[in-house]
C-alpha cells in the first residue's frame, strides 16, 4: 500500500524563494549581457533549478508497505527495509524523535561508541533522518522540525522503524496511523 510523504511549509517557502531568485537571475542575465550568454545561463540555471526543486520538493517520494518489507522511494533513489529484519514499527511524537536524534548526536548509540569518529556519526545520522520527508533540523539548544511545519506541534507523529541489528529509521508518512496499521497487518510487529 502506498503512503504519501508529509511536507513542511518551510520547504515550500524555500522552493518559492529559489524559483523567484533563479528567475530574477535569468532576467538580469538577459538585460545586462548578450543574448548568447543569457540563453546559455538560462539553460544551465533552469537545469540546476529543476534538480534542486525536485529534491527539495520531495517530488516522487512515497512509502510502500508490502509483504516483503518497507520500500522508500525518494526523488532519485530507492531504499528497501526487508520485513524479516524489522524488530519493531511504532508511532512516535516530535519530542521522541528529537530525543532519538539527540542520542545519535551525543554518541549514546552503542554501535557508534565502538568506532568513534565523525564518519560513523554522519552515517548513523543520515540513516536515521534520511528517509523523513519532513526535515528535522539540528540546533544548539534542541532538535526540532522546520518551523512552520504542520508537525511542529506536540501532536506531531512520525514512524520509527527499528531493525534487529539496532539500526533505526524515522519516516514521515502523511497518514502515520494508516502506515502503522498496514505495517502491523503485514509484519505483525
Amino acid at each position: 500500500m502506498y503512503f504519501k510523504p508529509g511536507f513542511s511549509s518551510k520547504t515550500r517557502r524555500i522552493m518559492i524563494t529559489l524559483i523567484v531568485s533563479f528567475l530574477v537571475f535569468i532576467c538580469w542575465m538577459f538585460l545586462f549581457s548578450d543574448k548568447t550568454l543569457g540563453i546559455t545561463m538560462a539553460v544551465i540555471s533552469l537545469t540546476l533549478l529543476l534538480i534542486i526543486v525536485f529534491e527539495i520538493g520531495r517530488f516522487g517520494w512515497n512509502y510502500t508497505v508490502g509483504e516483503d518489507g518497507i520500500r522508500i522511494k525518494r526523488t532519485f533513489k530507492r531504499y528497501f527495509i526487508a520485513s524479516d529484519t524489522i524488530a519493531s514499527v511504532k508511532e512516535i511524537s516530535l519530542d521522541q524523535a528529537s530525543r532519538i536524534v539527540q542520542d545519535v548526536k551525543s554518541g549514546k548509540i552503542q554501535r557508534l561508541k565502538n568506532n568513534s569518529g565523525g564518519v560513523n556519526f554522519q552515517i548513523e545520522y543520515g540513516r536515521l533522518i534520511g528517509y523523513s520527508s519532513v526535515p528535522i533540523a539540528l540546533s544548539k539548544s534542541k532538535i526540532q522540525c522546520a518551523s512552520g511545519d504542520r508537525r511542529s506541534s506536540g501532536t506531531a507523529k512520525f514512524i520509527l522503524v527499528k531493525k534487529k541489528d539496532g539500526k533505526q529509521y524515522i519516516l514521515s508518512p502523511l497518514d502515520s496511523g494508516g502506515f502503522l496499521r498496514e505495517c502491523r497487518k503485514k509484519f505483525d510487529k
